[in-house]
């Protein structure tokens, strides 16, 4: 039974007795951890599941320099939570390839991921835990704070020490096989078998013992009633089966004849056909394979003066299409040198053969864009083709997915040919769940119906099923309640029980439509797609609700609320799904924060209290603040105008350095709430400076003089260059420069579709050189820049480094500042101060070594929106436009040139958008 805890450690570890099964005692160790963890994270809760702990939440609760770094200091803290040591925590995640660190959230208008996913798989001596996995959700921010951790991880202290990995041998097949293989009715293909630890999923408990795992097939999809594909986890001494499931996702789920292409989300015999580009799909010729656009727009080079045969089938770039019944379709035209021809696929219309095929293509094509739009980054997808989609199988009434294949039957018994709209979609929703590393049952038939809600805008599922074309199969618009037991008032069979988790996220449609009518649709994209990537098991509990409220937030405290929490929290309440109560205030700053603190003091920003759950108390708002990074803080009251509106000042301080500083109120009915949440631990930060400059800036969109490569290098591939890259599980697909920009630097450029390790370095070492700047008269200075590294893909994982080094003599001689060896998977902005280093002169240069060395390993960086940032403890003098040092003849002819209307040139000191008289007597007033 899932309930959600918060802030009262004594509340913890209710047991139930609607279990049917005996719940085990919780260890005292695990008792003390978690109750030592809340005393540690105020603001912070727990959501079970029985006596698991699912999801911890709240207030940012770890920090680190990386996601990776935040994510580990969390483990080996407070992995005792779920009675695991951090040793049984190893970094590889619940995909397909196994990647430990996944970004999250992609943000358009940064064109950035709001979070990054670290991804952890629990062993035993070596042998894995079936099903257990830790997801820790990390904020792209300074200090990467961690703000969810979804867990399916299990208590096996029981089995220490009674068996070592290298000591089992090879499972016998004649006893992990006995009892599973009777299920079928031929002997099925059999998979290697993988020794595991069986300790449960979901809210299961059993004792935990070794077992086997192993996967049989048998059968054909084209005969889909003697195909079977399952998973099984059987005990290891007699073969008794402990767990299994099966590897085809069916769909309750119907359509009728479909034509090219049926226009909207419902059957062809509700709407009618249109001609519709065909995305990204293949053409053939003698020149090779060509792909269309988005919307199948095709060229292919051919500088020969004769026509040139091409031929289309319906495949592309990331699906083709097998018809079993009716043949593949394909057409072939001599395109003239110069000229261009339309293909038309079903241009007859008059088979539902080669409808299907079209209609199939299409709209696998459609949800995959959906997907890839809330997250370009989604695992496994973003680089998955060849998928195939069987149409026209020879039986009625129904579809599924299996291993990676989604699959329509033809028309017949009252039901239309399956291969339509929403269907389709919900079947690659089956796919996007499986590779998200979720587990499917309810939650994937649910959440494969919340897709066909993105895509296609509409509650219903399958419009036209049964020949109705105002009703489908199921609706999301329901009433579906969240039950303990039982999953819902709809029902606890698995598509029943799906309607639960569809109905909130129409509900939430609807709210964030009224809210954001011009673009709700992406909003609540990002939420579902994303929400896969935290989510673990295959059960539907109020943890999604902490999921989606975590992954709207903007600050790393949900507690304080979230952008859309009123509608997040309404949608899922609606269902008995509520999220967790709000802090009683929050904090806002209407002009931001400062950038600087002046060394004069007076630095002054507003602060505005508001109430959310409770209210706060006028008058008790406090700055705290600190020269420096360690040490007390001391403290003052803020200057209050209207109640609970302040005016915070800094006060005078040491000049280079930082100031570190929070702010307070008091809450009616006793305590207190600082912002940032979880001070004096998190705090803000400002230089301690009168002016700030640039230096140097670059965002790489042109040639600003980097040297990429230089004498000495040599690795045989992977040279640094700046341009658009081509993205990889291990390269980034995106720059980090917002809009327009698209170039950066980085290692190596491969093909769209090409392996991992195709353009990496090899061998040796590539550098990237910054050109001199001259970083003389300042008193600090720092070398800043968003990196991309990545050593833990393919073979040898994690054997490399990247010193990033700096020279003060043009690069005669160098010292290193850090060795980067972070695989965050993502932008990471890392910050250097220079002076630490060397000392500052007028040919500075900073430099990138990415390097391969024995035993090779797959490396990958980028570096983009490089800047030198100079502070100083003097003000500038305004009047000095050259920046000489004195206000002379020079300063007087610039501004002369700037004469007459002029808003924000540098002349005009008084502000008043024209350099005239005023602004002439002023600098002469300064004359030096």
């Amino acid at each position: 039974m899932p309930r959600t805890h918060r802030l009262a450690a004594s509340l913890l570890f209710l047991c139930s007795a609607s279990y049917a099964q005996v719940v085990p005692a919780i260890p005292q160790s695990v008792t003390d951890a978690r109750n030592a963890f809340l005393d540690q994270n105020p603001a912070t809760g727990f959501t079970e599941l029985g006596t698991l702990v699912e999801r911890v939440w709240g207030r940012a609760f770890s920090t680190g320099t990386t996601p990776i770094n935040s994510a580990q200091t969390f483990v080996d803290s407070h992995s005792g939570i779920w009675g695991v040591p951090p040793s049984q925590l190893v970094p590889i995640g619940p995909f397909d390839d196994g990647s430990h660190v996944v970004p999250i959230l992609y943000d358009s208008a940064s064109e950035s991921y709001l979070f990054t996913g670290v991804y952890f798989s629990q062993q035993l001596a070596g042998i894995p835990v079936y099903g257990a996995h830790l997801r820790c959700l990390i904020r792209n921010e300074p200090g990467f704070p961690m703000v969810l951790a979804s867990s399916t991880l299990r208590d096996v202290s029981s089995l220490d020490g009674a068996f070592r990995a290298g000591a089992l041998g090879v499972p016998n097949p004649a006893i992990y096989t006995r009892v599973a293989l009777d299920q079928f009715r031929q002997r099925p293909q059999v998979s290697p078998a993988e020794w595991v630890i069986w300790a449960g999923l979901d809210d299961q408990t059993p004792q935990p013992q070794l077992a086997i795992k192993f996967t049989a097939v048998g059968g054909s999809h084209l005969d889909p009633t003697n195909h079977m594909a399952m998973l099984y986890v059987v005990d290891a001494d007699d073969g008794s089966i402990l767990h299994q499931e099966s590897l085809i996702y069916h769909a309750d789920v119907g359509g009728t004849v479909f034509g090219n292409a049926t226009t909207g989300s419902k059957s062809d015999a509700c709407n009618p056909e249109a001609n519709i580009g065909l995305p990204y799909a293949a053409v053939t010729s003698s020149q090779g394979t060509h792909y269309a656009d988005a919307n199948g727009v095709f060229t292919i080079p051919w500088p020969n003066g004769t026509p040139l045969s091409v031929t289309s089938t319906i495949a592309g770039l990331y699906f083709f299409v097998i018809s079993d019944n009716g043949g593949n379709l394909s057409l072939n035209a001599n395109i003239p040198s110069g000229g261009t021809t339309s293909f038309i696929h079903n241009a007859l219309n008059n088979s539902e053969f080669s409808r299907a095929q079209v209609n199939a293509y299409l709209h696998a094509n459609i949800a995959r864009d959906w997907i890839l739009s809330a997250n370009p980054s989604y695992p496994t997808i973003t680089s998955q083709s060849n998928f195939q989609i069987t149409v026209n199988i020879a039986s009625t009434c129904n579809a599924f997915y299996s291993n990676s294949t989604i699959n329509f039957y033809a028309s017949g018994g009252g039901c239309p040919n399956t291969a339509f709209a929403s269907v389709v979609a919900h079947e690659y929703g089956h796919n996007m769940v499986d590779k998200g590393g979720s587990g499917q049952g309810a939650y994937g038939e649910g959440m494969s119906d919340c897709l066909s809600v993105v895509v296609y805008d509409e509650s219903i599922l399958a419009y036209g099923w049964s020949g109705n074309c105002n009703s489908g199969l199921r609706n999301a618009d329901n009433n579906c309640q969240y039950q303990t037991s039982g999953c819902s008032s709809c029902g606890s069979a698995i598509h029943s029980c799906g309607q639960l988790l569809s109905g909130c996220v129409w509900d939430l449609r609807e709210q964030l439509a009224a809210k954001y009518p011009a673009d709700y649709r992406p909003r609540l994209a990002d939420l579902v797609v994303n929400s896969v990537l935290v989510h673990g098991g295959s059960s539907i509990t109020p943890s999604i609700t902490v999921d989606f409220l975590t992954l709207n937030d903007d600050n790393g405290d949900i507690t304080d609320g979230t952008p859309d929490y009123a509608e997040i929290n309404a949608a899922f309440t609606a269902h008995s799904m509520p999220g967790p109560a709000l802090s009683p205030i929050k904090f806002n700053y209407p002009s931001g924060l400062p950038a600087l603190a002046s060394p004069a003091g007076a630095t002054t920003f507003p602060v505005h209290v508001q109430p959310l759950g409770g209210n706060p108390v006028a008058g008790t708002g406090k700055l705290y603040w600190r020269f420096g990074t360690s040490g007390a803080f001391s403290s003052a009251f803020m200057t209050q105008g209207a109640p609970n509106q302040y005016t915070a000042s800094i006060p005078a301080g040491p000049c280079p350095g930082v100031v570190q500083f929070y702010v307070e109120s008091g809450v009616q009915g006793g305590g207190t709430a600082t912002s940032p949440a979880g001070a004096p631990t998190a705090v803000f930060g400002a230089p301690v400076a009168a002016s700030q400059s640039i230096l140097l800036a670059d965002s790489f969109e042109t040639n600003l003089g980097w040297s990429y490569g230089v004498v000495g290098d040599t690795a045989t591939t992977g040279a640094w260059l700046r341009a658009n890259p081509i993205g990889t599980a291990a390269q980034p697909e995106n720059d980090f420069t917002a809009d327009p920009g698209v170039n950066c630097a980085f290692t190596g450029q491969g093909t769209i579709g090409g392996s991992l390790g195709e353009a990496d370095v090899d061998n040796g070492i590539t550098t990237l050189m910054s050109p001199a700047f001259d970083a003389t008269g300042n008193d600090d200075v720092y070398f800043t820049a968003w990196v991309w590294y990545s050593n833990n893909t393919g073979a040898n994982p994690n054997q490399d480094t990247m010193p990033v080094q700096v020279s003060n003599n043009g690069g005669a001689s160098w010292v290193t500042m850090q060795s980067i060896n972070s695989n965050a998977n993502a932008w990471v902005l890392h910050s250097w101060r220079l002076q630490d280093f060397v000392t500052l002169t007028n040919n500075m240069r900073v430099r990138f070594r990415a390097q391969d060395t024995d035993p090779q390993s797959l490396v990958e960086a980028a570096v983009d929106d490089v800047e030198v940032l100079a502070f100083s403890c003097t003000a500038s003098n305004p009047y000095d436009l050259n920046g000489d040092g004195v206000v002379d003849g020079d300063d007087l002819g610039t501004l002369l040139g700037q004469w007459g209307p002029c808003p924000g040139c540098s002349a005009d000191f008084n502000g008043d958008g024209e350099v005239d008289g005023d602004d002439l007597g002023a600098l002469l007033g300064n004359w030096t």
